[in-house]
């Protein structure tokens, strides 16, 4: 009963290219679960607490709702899209953000979620088949190893940032942060699935 984990040989690759994203997608949820709903209070002036959790439903619900439609997608170019999408709707959180334009923070938050689970629905099902039947548990827990420490330890970072400085700062460096992490995993993966087109090309 002693837990495992480990990558297998043939997943090694792939599961570097896609550790930013995992760290990626699960820090951009555990901002909206941390600051989301006072950052929204704070654009609106509110203190509904309606309204603050509906900027959380703004990044799950659609997230869950794109992973459903495209369960069936090709895993690499899905997350690939995916990523493009999440970074898009995170640029214009963090402009609504900036502009002080509450509706903008939601829209952005509706299209960063379009993104963020179906990226990491995408890793999980381009990595599992690569590992054989019996190393499959230690991979998923490798996985999910980068996806708890990405989900809890920057929103403690986040945290103590809030206190040293302003919860706009802080969202600001954050999605950056998520942003880059994210266009690294698509050019990676850009650059793995254009290799071998410009090798049969090269052959040929």
């Amino acid at each position: 009963m002693r837990p495992h984990i480990g990558v297998p040989r043939a997943a090694r690759s792939l599961f570097a290219a896609s550790m930013p994203s995992l760290i990626a997608t699960w820090a951009l949820s555990a901002l909206y679960l941390s600051l989301g709903p006072s950052l929204a209070l704070s654009l609106l002036h509110s203190d509904s607490t309606l309204a603050g959790a509906l900027v959380i439903v703004a990044l799950m619900g659609p997230g869950a709702l794109a992973a459903a439609l495209l369960h069936a997608a090709e895993p690499r170019l899905l997350e690939i899209r995916s990523l493009f999408v999440l970074i898009v709707g995170v640029e214009i959180t963090l402009l609504a953000v900036a502009l002080g334009f509450p509706v903008g923070l939601y829209a952005g938050s509706v299209i960063a979620g379009i993104g963020y689970t179906p990226a990491f629905s995408a890793v999980f099902r381009g990595l599992v088949p690569l590992a054989p039947p019996d190393k499959r548990a230690e991979l998923i827990a490798s996985i999910y190893v980068v996806a708890y420490l990405a989900f809890s330890l920057p929103a403690i970072i986040a945290g103590v940032a809030v206190t040293h400085y302003s919860l706009r700062e802080t969202t600001y460096v954050y999605g950056l942060v998520v942003m880059v992490l994210a266009a690294m995993t698509a050019v990676a993966l850009w650059r793995r699935q254009a290799s071998p087109r410009a090798a049969v090309g090269a052959r040929r």
